[in-house]
C-alpha cells in the first residue's frame, strides 16, 4: 500500500473592497457580422470520396479598449451599449473589485485546545470590474 502527501499549501481565494479609478477611451472596433462556408474533400469508411461542407456564422463584435489611470494597463469589454455611449478620449469611471490569492497555516495548540491561523502571503491575480460611470453620470452594472 501507497501513501501520498502534498506538502503544498492549498490556495485561498477572496476579494477585496470596492476600489476606485478612472479609464480613458483608446481605441474603439466594430466587427460586422460575417458567415463563412468551405468545402474540403475527404474519404467515408468505406474508401468514398466524399465532400464536406464547413459553415460558420460570427456575430458582430463591439470592442471598446481602455487603459486605467492607476494601473496603465489596457483591457477591452465587449459591449453594444459601451461602444455606442463613449468615443477615444472619454474618460470614464470604473469600480472594481481585486481577487487575491492567499494562503495560511492552522494549528491546533495541543495544550490549549485552541486552533491558530496566520496568514502567508497574498497576491493580487485579477480584477473584475462591477460598474462604469460615463461622463454624463449615469452607471452600467456588470455582474
Amino acid at each position: 500500500m501507497m501513501f501520498v502527501f502534498g506538502c503544498d499549501q492549498i490556495p485561498y481565494f477572496k476579494n477585496s473592497e470596492i476600489k476606485e479609478e478612472t479609464a480613458e477611451v483608446i481605441a474603439m472596433n466594430y466587427i460586422p457580422s460575417r458567415s463563412d462556408t468551405s468545402f474540403s474533400p475527404g474519404m467515408n469508411m468505406d474508401g468514398d470520396l466524399i465532400l464536406s461542407l464547413n459553415s460558420h456564422h460570427y456575430p458582430e463584435e463591439w470592442i471598446v479598449t481602455l487603459r486605467c489611470s492607476e494601473h496603465n494597463k489596457t483591457f477591452s469589454f465587449r459591449s453594444k451599449e459601451i461602444f455606442e455611449r463613449t468615443k477615444i478620449g472619454d474618460t470614464l469611471t470604473l469600480k472594481y473589485v481585486d481577487e487575491i490569492r492567499y494562503n495560511k497555516r492552522s494549528w491546533k495548540d495541543k495544550y490549549s485546545k485552541q486552533t491558530h491561523t496566520q496568514m502567508l502571503n497574498e497576491e493580487v491575480i485579477d480584477c473584475h470590474t462591477k460598474q462604469i460611470i460615463f461622463k454624463d453620470s449615469s452607471v452600467l452594472n456588470r455582474h
